[in-house]
């Protein structure tokens, strides 16, 4: 659950570099979670009509997916 909210705060860009720096993340880290999280949001559109699968277990209502698709939309 902490790992999908971190995730969608991070796609909403609300979670700040400071913030990373607070729970743990290094700077070459937190470079490169921006440079991914640009690449990624140029290429959301070509999850349209994708089916998707995460990692996380079935019996959970947070899913790294379900995240992923609310921005394509």
């Amino acid at each position: 659950a902490r790992a999908c909210a971190l995730y969608s705060l991070w796609l909403d860009h609300r979670l700040g570099a400071r913030t990373l720096e607070r729970i743990g993340f290094c700077p070459a880290e937190i470079d490169g979670l921006g440079r991914f999280r640009a690449q990624l949001e140029r290429r959301l559109p070509e999850l349209i009509g994708k089916d998707l699968q995460c990692w996380c277990p079935l019996t959970t209502r947070l899913c790294h997916a379900e995240y992923l698709l609310h921005h394509v939309a």
